[in-house]
């Protein structure tokens, strides 16, 4: 059973694909992001969780759905 975060994450990432993705999927390996939309993507996952990802982290962060949950986990404020 997925998390909430799992969920608004998952749907955030569908939306720029568009197509159905899950946790693992390797977003980066599998051409579902190119480099703007990884940054589109960084963007709005930091305005929603209120967290920061630096220019260079941007790869490591949405190498799957799973990597970008435990990274706003890591980093969001409280």
């Amino acid at each position: 059973m997925r998390t909430d975060l799992e969920n608004t994450i998952l749907h955030m990432v569908e939306e720029i694909t568009m197509r159905a993705v899950s946790l693992d999927d390797p977003l980066l390996e599998l051409n579902l992001l190119d480099s703007i939309s990884a940054v589109n993507l960084a963007l709005q996952i930091e305005a929603e969780f209120q967290c920061h990802i630096s220019a260079s982290g941007i790869a490591d962060c949405v190498k799957t759905p799973r990597a970008l949950v435990n990274y706003v986990v890591a980093h969001r404020r409280k």
